[in-house]
């Protein structure tokens, strides 16, 4: 907004900043100053919609008459599929015709078949919402498509859609962590809309050309920092719903992002770096900023430790402090899915008096404790097991024993 002027432009952010809404603040301003804010709140709105909706005469008089809009060309015409609540559906039947360009699958009790999605040659969009699977197999090559969008699935059914795909624009939020190593597969990757609780490996998206980057339930620290100044070439939008209150040297020197027109941050509060941000807003007239409160979560998850590879979680909530060991864990517990593992290690776990409070799904591995140790011991157990149930070390003591016996 080079055109708006700096006091004006400080009443507008704080008008934002403060949570406040107060048409007095454009009292004085041109119909141009008045049109490029209403412009941060909607970036689409017309000179006519915005003068329409002005509270002062001289803005509802101050756009100019419509210019008639060129002719454009009919809207292009899709093959759309919606396919809903159903307690099973493979991708591979003739449910899902060949020539489908957009398919939408939601509330699928059990989805299957994600091999076959290349048989659907065209395919253009893929939207999979609420739906659950455990079908780990995914396509191979990833189909190529514009846009995959994953809401609210199981954590099996998020990683498996976007291993199956490779698209230009990636939409997912999980109520599980998410990895951002699933997104490997997707080179043309240019638009990123990612939620979880935890968003692991942040480094995976340096370098990426992205244009459009929102990023929810993120700790914005020196690592996010570092990624998103590599990000600087060709990025346009960004968006950061924070898990703590930061201040704008958290980030990196947006004056060197040549693109960068729009930046929104969300927070549970503004209270702390409130002039702060004022200040860099204002630094930066060519960028709009757009700031809004969130409701505090109530709980805070980071990673605190990375035991013999798993990633041992802290979780806050309140005063209660827990440490989570989760994820598809049966693999590498040699069990047949993760509720099984569950299963296998709760009487160690009583045997060795371990309090353990146990959440398991057959996709997903849950136990929370209330101490470090014991999340390490979870995960000794789950990396020294055998399928039969046999820590190794007690098993190699077991058939040693044998041997020994069979020579007398």
């Amino acid at each position: 907004m080079p055109d708006v002027r700096p006091e004006l432009l400080k009443s507008f952010y704080a008008m934002i900043l403060d949570g406040k809404v107060d048409p007095a603040i454009y009292a004085d301003a041109t119909f141009d100053e008045y049109y490029a804010l209403q412009r941060v709140f909607y970036p689409g709105v017309t000179r006519q919609t915005a003068a329409k909706n002005a509270h002062f005469d001289h803005h509802r008089a101050g756009a100019a008459p419509p210019v008639a809009p060129e002719p454009t060309p009919p809207a292009r015409q899709i093959k759309a599929i919606y396919l809903a609540r159903r307690p099973m559906l493979d991708l591979g039947d003739a449910a899902v015709p060949e020539d489908v360009q957009s398919l939408v699958l939601d509330r699928i009790q059990d989805l299957q078949g994600f091999r076959f999605l290349p048989r659907l040659k065209v395919l253009e969009i893929l939207t999979v919402a609420l739906c659950k699977s455990e079908d780990r197999v995914p396509a191979s090559p990833p189909v190529a498509l514009d846009r995959v969008e994953v809401r609210e699935c199981s954590p099996v059914c998020v990683e498996t859609v976007l291993r199956s795909t490779a698209a230009r624009v990636v939409s997912f939020n999980s109520a599980a962590p998410v990895s951002l190593a699933l997104l490997d597969g997707h080179p043309s990757l240019r638009e990123l809309t990612a939620g979880a609780p935890l968003l692991r490996g942040i480094e995976r998206l340096s370098g990426r050309p992205l244009e459009s980057l929102t990023l929810a339930s993120v700790d914005v620290n020196a690592q996010l920092r570092a990624v998103l100044a590599t990000l600087a070439p060709t990025l346009r939008v960004l968006s950061l719903t924070a898990t703590r209150p930061f201040g704008p040297e958290m980030l990196p020197d947006l004056a060197a992002f040549p693109e960068l027109r729009r930046v929104a941050i969300f927070s549970t509060d503004f209270a702390e770096y409130r002039e702060a941000w004022l200040s860099y807003a204002v630094a930066h007239p060519q960028i709009d900023f757009v700031f809004g409160r969130i409701v505090p979560s109530g709980e805070q998850i980071e990673v605190v430790e990375i035991h013999r590879g798993v990633d041992v979680l802290r979780i806050e909530k309140g005063k209660k402090v827990v440490f989570e060991v989760s994820g598809d864990l049966a693999s590498e517990g040699g069990a047949d899915d993760n509720g099984d593992l569950e299963d296998r290690l709760r009487e160690p776990a009583k045997a060795a008096k371990k309090k353990v409070k146990w959440s398991s799904e057959a996709d997903t591995f849950v136990a929370q404790t209330p101490d470090l140790e014991t999340a390490r011991w979870i995960i000794d157990q789950i990396l020294d097991t055998k399928a039969g149930g046999e820590p190794k070390k007690a098993a190699a003591a077991k058939k040693s024993a044998a041997k020994k016996a069979s020579k007398s």
